[in-house]
């Protein structure tokens, strides 16, 4: 049993714990990762001394803390993260990620993503990035579903590596453009939102139960003409603020200008705009729900935009 220590002291104990189990064939030790938002995580890295590649799964160690924090295990908390490694390891990340260095491979699988210009003063010089309204555009190539489980998560794309695949940072860009309509973005009521959310983390709820479809009937006015604008699987979603078609679309459609509030990176609030919607309430709604209900590497942004019908345009409010 270990005295309980603070997240500093334990990221430098599970370091040499984790580096006294797996011995001197392996080299172990910590990395800080610079999230979204210039939010600052701290990892683990390990890997062999004796591999050809330098790929390195990232281990983030938070959620390690939080586990020690309640068993206050040392050990057990670094044998976990060994076996976490080691799972990942005989998946072969080599061999997976291989494919990131062919061009006509990966080329359908690159999509952009959105972050505030002023939440990311550390975003990394080496991306490739551009910028819309407020906005920066930086760049990811997405692995399949089953890689993503594997928590290998997504690659930021670098100007080095658009080198690499032998084409113009143009090029590249036009095609992770043209992806957007392969990425599944859609435009959805709130309240199939709401339904869908509530029936998939399966609260107990039958879609056939009246009381269900009396409480979704009864969702507040104020939710009625909102409809959410994301990607198929919702994440990064927010980038649909680029895909001029669906805007212009949703415009003719509702035949008004529009909201558009940043409800998180990964998707877009769309509000037709009336007569008695003020734009400050709705920048004071924006930014207490970034402080109450998002996580802070998942803001977007603390006010809204507004698209023009007949310009198909937007500005930031």
């Amino acid at each position: 049993m270990e005295i309980n220590i603070n997240f500093e002291e334990f990221v430098n104990q599970i370091c040499s714990k984790v580096k006294d189990i797996l011995g001197a064939d392996y080299i172990v030790y910590p990395h800080e990762v610079v999230k979204q938002n210039d939010v600052v995580l701290q990892a683990i890295m390990i890997s062999e001394r004796n591999r050809t590649t330098k790929t390195m799964p990232v281990i983030y160690l938070e959620q390690y803390y939080e586990k020690y924090k309640e068993t206050k295990d040392l050990d057990e908390c670094a044998e976990s993260i060994i076996d976490f490694y080691k799972g990942l390891v005989k998946k072969d990340i080599d061999e997976m990620v291989k494919d990131l260095f062919e061009w006509d491979i990966i080329c359908d699988n690159i999509v952009p993503v959105v972050v505030s210009k002023d939440k990311n003063k550390m975003l990394s010089k080496k991306l490739v990035t551009d910028t819309y309204l407020d906005l920066i555009i930086y760049y990811i190539i997405k692995f399949d579903e089953v890689k993503e489980a594997l928590s290998i998560g997504v690659v930021k794309v670098t100007k080095d590596m658009c080198k690499g695949w032998g084409i113009t940072e143009e090029e590249f860009r036009d095609k992770a453009m043209a992806n957007m309509k392969n990425d599944g973005y859609a435009i959805r009521t709130m309240k199939s939102v709401i339904q869908g959310i509530m029936l998939e983390n399966n609260f107990g709820i039958d879609s056939r139960d009246l009381v269900f479809e009396n409480m979704l009937d009864s969702l507040d006015d104020s939710k009625a003409g909102m409809y959410v604008l994301s990607n198929r699987c919702n994440h990064y979603g927010a980038a649909g603020i680029l895909y001029k078609e669906v805007l212009e679309q949703f415009a003719e459609t509702c035949n008004s200008d529009f909201y558009i509030l940043p409800s998180s990176l990964h998707e877009l609030i769309l509000l037709p705009v009336e007569e008695e919607l003020q734009c400050e309430e709705l920048n004071e709604m924006v930014r207490q729900i970034n402080e109450e209900q998002v996580a802070m590497e998942d803001v977007l942004e603390n006010h809204v935009y507004y698209y023009e019908r007949l310009r198909k345009s937007c500005r930031c409010m």
